[in-house]
């Protein structure tokens, strides 16, 4: 995997991206207050003003700062979530180091309901173990609130005796907020805009898996721009493992069913760099190089390559998706390699564009390229050569790209 590249094409270019191909939009709060209104700020430069913030402050930061791998205790938890604006000012917090399960929400924020952009989290180190449901990303444990030029790096390490795990590189589970009286004309999704992830991630685990390069579980969430390198071991007795490049487990459904309320109803996930390497150790579950299970997702521009290693069983596996309900890909494309071979295994299900499919696929102008013997089962999407995905000509004009900022990343994903 090339998890240099990655990184490197965040610390160049990601930042700039904006001003490129993916719309800007206005940073919010919750409360829709315009960060131009905000005049409290806490200004915070050091790790002893780190440790210090309150839940609901409003925080600028002014300087790098390092935390040393001391044990960090993240920032909102279940009772108190970070509900303020999170101005990282492009500055780096690094050398976070979490041994301990916390509240089970745990991440260097635990929960965050507010708003966080321009920031960079370097060397997030996660290693616990836990009884209970857990939900641990590098950078949240979960997150409801808008994300705009966000980058991580590091490692989650995980092992479960009981209960369930979501375990991502951003987030262990990223939904929208949805109340009971939340009405269709009322709802907004939950952005991510600009995102980069570079992230291993390892989960021992009793019962249900999901783990994802960005996510272990989104929901309802939008998002525009994310480059995502993404090791993934995953191990599991008898239930489940949901894995993908992007999110384990997608669902973008909710606006489904008010087309005569609404003029759009699709929550889209666009323009997305994806290179994974997924192992199992598993009798049951799904992988993808996006989504391990996906129902109602939109995808417009991907480009994603996934490396698929098995262990007990060969499980269904998908370019994009392992498992789809009623998904749409547009644009997109997908290469599969399998680091195991498969034999024996006439029950086994995989596509280069979803694995499983359920209700009606969309795959428009989506296309995968085999590299290697075994053809797939799933007839979805049109075939090939891997050569043509190696340039940046194929997605710009084939996969209609245009001049996109990410023609480059998205070559380099299939590059030997």
């Amino acid at each position: 995997m090339k998890r240099l590249s990655v990184f490197a094409i965040l610390a160049i270019a990601l930042f700039s991206i904006l001003a490129c191909d993916i719309p800007t939009t206005t940073v919010t709060t919750t409360s829709t207050i315009q960060i131009e209104d905000i005049d409290d700020w806490v200004e915070v430069g050091t790790p002893a003003e780190l440790l210090a913030v309150e839940k609901d402050a409003n925080v600028r930061l002014t300087a790098d700062i390092d935390l040393q791998n001391a044990e960090w205790t993240p920032l909102g938890n279940q009772q108190e979530p970070y509900s303020g604006v999170f101005d990282g000012g492009n500055h780096t917090i690094a050398n976070v180091r979490i041994t301990n399960k916390h509240d089970d929400f745990v991440g260097f924020f635990g929960i965050v309901t507010g708003t966080v952009f321009d920031l960079t989290l370097d060397n997030v180190q996660i290693d616990y173990a836990t009884d209970f449901l857990t939900y641990a990303g590098l950078f949240a444990g979960y997150v409801s609130g808008d994300l705009t030029n966000i980058a991580v790096e590091g490692s989650i390490r995980i092992q479960s005796s009981q209960s369930n795990v979501f375990a991502g590189g951003l987030a262990g589970f990223a939904t929208s907020k949805v109340s009971s009286t939340t009405t269709a004309t009322q709802f907004q999704a939950t952005e991510f805009e600009t995102i980069a992830v570079d992230v291993s991630i390892a989960v021992d685990a009793k019962n249900y898996v999901y783990a994802g390069g960005l996510a272990g579980k989104t929901y309802n969430v939008k998002i525009q721009g994310a480059v995502v390198a993404a090791d993934l071991e995953l191990a599991n007795d008898q239930y489940r493992i949901f894995a993908g490049g992007l999110s384990g487990h997608n669902y973008s459904g909710l606006l489904k069913g008010f087309e005569h309320v609404l003029d759009v109803t699709d929550i889209v996930h666009e323009d997305l760099i994806v290179e994974a390497t997924i192992r199992t150790i598993a009798s049951k579950g799904v992988l993808g190089g996006l989504y391990g299970y996906d129902s109602y997702g939109v995808i417009r521009r991907a480009a994603v390559h996934v490396v698929v290693y098995f262990g007990e069983a060969a499980l269904p596996v998908g370019g994009l998706a392992g498992e789809s309900w009623n998904g749409s890909y547009h644009q997109s494309a997908a290469a599969v390699t399998f680091g195991t071979a498969i034999l024996d295994q006439d029950d086994y299900v995989w596509g280069g564009i979803v694995g499983l499919t359920w209700g009606t696929i969309v795959a428009n102008g989506s296309v995968y390229a085999l590299t290697g013997a075994f053809l797939p089962v799933t007839m979805l999407g049109e075939e090939t050569p891997l050569v043509n995905l190696q340039t940046t000509a194929f997605f710009e004009t084939d996969l209609a790209w245009g001049e996109s900022a990410f023609l480059q990343a998205a070559a380099d994903r299939f590059l030997p």
